[in-house]
């Protein structure tokens, strides 16, 4: 039975071929690409479970965070309701954030508001999970891996910390969600449309998506299909550009020391695969010392570097984008 990378026609190419490779080559809709579908709603059905159960009691049943005074306390205060979609809050656009308290605010009574909020973020995460494991098929063709690529979003210990549940953190699982939607290619104009939508929703509600631009650019000039979600998307940045113009982040005098940079990094990526119980990695860090995060780091690299090693090319511009937007995202979430 043919895999899903591979074209329909009396040519067949090899599974680590792609678009991306391949630039000229048309990627048109077969019954494999059809198959994906039961797949990604059951990896989306079961992500969003995931997310409901490991949402943190902080969260659960409650307004969190911006979730009550910023995303749904700004449409009660607002005299022209359509203007809060495209309100900025601390220097950026939070699109998806704002259509769904916009919805909650108009569908839902207020009694209900937590948990349709918890409700929808959930959902949202979900989405994200199926997403991955569709778009992942133009990077790796085994269907285990891609679930587990997808899983990744809901079953790491940081995502149960404080994300899963609220729509003030939905931004950093958009983050993950990007590298796997440039990297994809649509098969048909109705998924060229809805990952146009995607692409345009993620940037315009996570401005760190922007570290992709070079990715972005590569996939326009080597896969001309791609290029209508690739503009969504860097009109995302645009918008975002210009709200950081228009309403700037306050951002702090003081630049922490370098080596406490990668301390950070090394905590936050290291330390963090098994659990985020703050008291068990305090008394680690006393009793073994930091050591024990870098070879955690250490670990990742190896398994990173074991995949681009053997990997085709998407396999190996897949990893390095994570790698650098895992550096980056950190760096400047720190530094700024």
């Amino acid at each position: 039975m043919p895999e899903e990378s591979e074209i329909e026609g009396s040519r067949r190419v090899p599974l680590t071929a792609d678009p991306a490779e391949r630039p000229d080559t048309d990627v048109p809709s077969t019954a494999a690409d059809h198959r994906v579908w039961p797949g990604a709603v059951a990896v989306a059905a079961v992500a969003t479970i995931i997310a409901w159960i490991r949402m943190p009691t902080a969260v659960a049943g409650w307004l969190y965070a911006e979730d009550g005074r910023t995303f749904i306390g700004d449409w009660l205060r607002a005299d022209e309701p359509i203007k809060v979609l495209w309100m900025p809050y601390a220097g950026y656009q939070h699109l998806i954030p704002r259509l769904a308290s916009g919805l909650v605010v108009a569908l839902v009574p207020p009694a209900g508001w937590a948990l349709a909020i918890n409700a929808i973020a959930c959902l949202v995460v979900g989405t994200v999970a199926g997403l991955i494991f569709v778009f992942s098929r133009d990077v790796i063709s085994f269907r285990p891996a891609r679930v587990v690529l997808a899983l990744l979003a809901v079953m790491t210990p940081m995502a149960g910390f404080e994300a899963l549940g609220n729509i003030a953190n939905l931004h950093w699982f958009l983050l993950y969600l990007t590298p796997w939607l440039i990297l994809a290619t649509q098969r048909s104009t109705v998924g060229a449309i809805a990952m146009a939508a995607v692409a345009f929703g993620s940037v315009a509600t996570e401005p760190q998506c922007a570290i992709f631009l070079p990715l972005a650019i590569w996939r326009f000039v080597a896969s001309p299909r791609t290029r209508p979600v690739m503009i969504c998307w860097l009109l995302g940045v645009v918008a975002q550009v210009a709200t950081t113009f228009e309403a700037p982040r306050a951002i702090g005098a003081d630049i922490p020391p370098i080596g406490s940079t990668i301390e950070g990094y090394v905590l936050n990526v290291g330390m963090t695969l098994a659990t985020t119980h703050v008291p068990l990695l305090g008394s680690v860090l006393v009793r073994i010392g930091w050591w024990i995060g870098f070879v955690g780091v250490a670990t990742i690299l190896a398994v990173a570097a074991v995949g681009i090693v053997k990997g085709s090319l998407m396999a190996k511009v897949a990893i390095g984008a994570l790698i650098y937007g895992s550096v980056v995202t950190w760096s400047a979430s720190f530094v700024l």
